[in-house]
């Protein structure tokens, strides 16, 4: 059925029996191009003509707004379930299969009230399936959301990241993390192409950073130049950075983490030196501290590696885990709960949607062909590429309607200036297509 178009047409009796007018189509061109199919109308309380011609402005605007719910649904199930889902269903079968057989539900909407509090009736069914919809897409944005947020956290740069938030205490067990007064270990991030340079390089980066030569106090004359052991220690005390190298303890890098193209490495480094103060004749030179890390960190920069300090949370670690497992969980209870409500609410959202086009096809007939109620409905499901071909065949066929009724009344009491279908053919008539159809 796909690529079938459905139209709604409404043909005077011309006091000739239902069934007869039937055969008289069946009989005709038409049926070459289209099946057609019977619909029973419902005695409808007609009302007044004033009443009837302000109805049917309001249910143009209603027959768009229903339809614009059953479109709305279709689009979150499809989304939601995939195109290889499963047809949504009307009472059972098929939308296609539901408006060749539509019957009016008289149980759900009872024919004996005024058409204004049938059509109320009708519109308040779907406004509440509006609202349930609506609650339901915001709380399912809402957690989808929230997990896409939580992924592109998972994704940030290694170099900037709250590393509590990607690493667990599981993935740290075996690294050597050191914090103490003199050793501590911070963490590198890197490109996944500069991991080779990294492991081949790192124990020489910043050759010149630290002070690794000791004064020799066996050598005479290093000792002359430093002065004696006695805290009196002389300017000649600089000569231990005679001996530079890198702060990096050799072998101390560990792989902790590989995220997409970034990786994440441990190295653990000297902090710095503290040079002691020194009396310079009557007046002392107090003492002063080297800081090694903030220098390895920048040689590190100008490798394109970035070194940082290595703040590791216990009672954090794993946290966005659990979010993400516990989000998880909820989306998929969403995800099943949506296909499942599309399901139920699609059908009944499409049974309102023909109901008033009917009522819709009814007001209009009654306008144009006038009182007594005096004609019958079909539905037509047209061939892909012949609209045209059964206009003109369901014109021809009723060309003598045209030239006994001055058209559709109008609150002004002339012709109507509206929908095109209506506006050149002697017939009521209201094409529509349904997505769902497969």
């Amino acid at each position: 059925m796909s690529g079938t178009t459905y139209t709604l047409v409404s043909l005077p009796n011309e006091q000739q029996p239902p069934d007869q007018v039937f055969g008289k189509l069946t009989g005709s061109a038409v049926k070459a191009y289209a099946d057609i199919f019977k619909v029973e109308v419902p005695a409808l309380q007609v009302g007044t003509l004033d009443s009837l011609m302000h109805l049917s402005d309001d249910l143009v605007r209603i027959d768009m707004l229903v339809e614009n719910m059953v479109r709305k649904i279709e689009k979150q199930y499809i989304e939601v379930a995939g195109e290889a889902s499963e047809t949504l269903k009307v009472a059972g079968v098929s939308p296609g299969q539901y408006v060749r057989m539509f019957e009016w539900d008289y149980s759900k909407f009872a024919v004996r009230q005024r058409l204004p509090a049938l059509v109320a009736l009708i519109q308040g069914s779907v406004g509440k399936i509006e609202e349930e919809h609506r609650n339901l897409s915001m709380v399912f944005a809402e957690k989808n959301q929230a997990m896409q947020a939580l992924k592109r956290k998972k994704g940030n740069n290694l170099a900037t990241v709250e590393l509590s938030e990607v690493l667990s205490s599981e993935q740290l067990r075996g690294v050597m993390m050191v914090d103490t007064e003199n050793l501590v270990t911070l963490a590198v991030a890197m490109g996944k192409t500069q991991e080779k340079d990294w492991l081949e390089g790192y124990e020489s980066i910043g050759s010149e950073i630290a002070s690794l030569g000791s004064p020799d106090w066996s050598n005479p004359s290093v000792a002359n130049s430093l002065g004696t052991q006695d805290g009196q220690f002389g300017p000649g005390f600089s000569s231990r950075g005679v001996v530079k190298g890198s702060p990096v303890v050799p072998g101390s890098t560990q792989k902790v983490l590989e995220e997409g193209e970034q990786v994440l490495y441990t190295v653990t480094v000297l902090r710095g030196q503290y040079q002691a103060g020194f009396h310079d004749g009557e007046q002392f030179q107090a003492g002063m501290s080297t800081d090694y890390v903030a220098e390895f960190k920048r040689k590190c920069k100008e490798k394109r590696f970035t070194a940082r300090d290595f703040v590791f949370n216990p009672e954090r670690s794993g946290e966005n885990q659990r979010m993400e497992e516990q989000l998880k969980t909820e989306v998929q209870q969403l995800h099943a709960g949506m296909i499942r409500w599309c399901r139920a609410h699609f059908g009944e959202a499409f049974s309102a949607w023909m109901h008033v086009k009917l009522v819709k096809s009814y007001v209009e007939s009654v306008m144009r062909y006038g009182l007594p109620v005096d004609f019958s409905a079909f539905v037509l499901a047209t061939k892909k590429g012949q609209e045209a071909k059964v206009k003109d065949a369901l014109s021809s066929l009723y060309s003598h309607v045209s030239q006994l009724s001055s058209g559709p009344i109008t609150a002004g009491g002339g012709e109507d200036d509206g929908d095109k279908d209506d506006e050149d053919t002697p017939y009521v008539s209201d094409k529509f297509s349904i997505v769902a159809t497969k």
